[in-house]
């Protein structure tokens, strides 16, 4: 048996910057259930490959938004994009160690994950 569940996001009440960030998470990356372990994972970077609709690009250091500035003297960091054009949301994420994730969401308010195995980590971005 499958459920659906359409849920409405406020991004105007950004209180549970968590839920919002794994929201994001979720329409970019596929759900993860960490109970019964399905889905694609949560984390490592051979989990981030993005649903199909949303096109990736891999970005030179001249293409960075001016916010991951810090990146461009880092040439082993590589900056994946992605966009999901029907919503107007962006995704940023590139792999440290840690891993980072961000979302720009359509009224320009960024989301930040800067330890991305975690769900717990968010925050306001934009550096």
């Amino acid at each position: 048996m499958i459920f659906t569940k359409t849920i409405e996001l406020d991004t105007n009440n950004m209180d549970d910057l968590n839920e919002i960030g794994e929201m994001m998470r979720s329409k970019f990356f596929g759900h993860y259930d960490p109970i019964k372990q399905i889905g694609k994972g949560l984390g490592c970077y051979s989990n981030f490959e993005f649903e199909d609709g949303i096109e990736e690009h891999l970005l030179k250091p001249d293409q960075y938004p001016d916010f991951l500035d810090f990146l461009k003297d880092c040439p082993a960091i590589k900056v994946v994009y992605g966009e999901h054009k029907e919503d107007d949301i962006r995704c940023w994420w590139f792999w440290e160690g840690d891993g980072f994730l961000m979302f720009e969401l359509p009224h320009g308010t960024i989301i930040e994950n800067c330890d991305c195995k975690k769900t717990t980590c968010w925050q306001y971005g934009g550096r």
